[in-house]
């Protein structure tokens, strides 16, 4: 995870959680709500960025002598398997704050 994830994930998500949650007018709820989404969607979507650049530069590093060797493949799957485990776990955080919403 970059430092950007991270500072979405610690002030974006919690915030919109907690004005959510003291809200009482239904349309501020919602608005929050919207926002919690959002923030949300920013993480998952630089969680994949990230990855795709690192993925980027394993292929160009792997390329570099003609062809991909068992390890390099490994390193490159092994990228794309912790991208897929991040995006896992930011979504069921996501689905956890909006479930403490309602």
């Amino acid at each position: 995870m970059t430092k950007f994830t991270k500072i979405i994930e610690a002030i974006c998500l919690p915030t919109g959680t907690v004005l959510t949650m003291t809200q009482t007018n239904e349309l501020f709820q919602l608005i929050s709500l919207i926002i919690t989404c959002i923030a949300g969607a920013l993480t998952i979507v630089t969680i994949i960025v990230t990855s795709y650049i690192k993925l980027r530069a394993w292929y160009v590093k792997a390329k570099d002598d003609g062809k991909i060797t068992s390890e390099e493949l490994q390193a490159g799957i092994d990228i794309i398997q912790d991208t897929v485990t991040d995006v896992t776990e930011k979504v069921d955080t996501i689905k956890t704050d909006i479930a403490k919403e309602d």
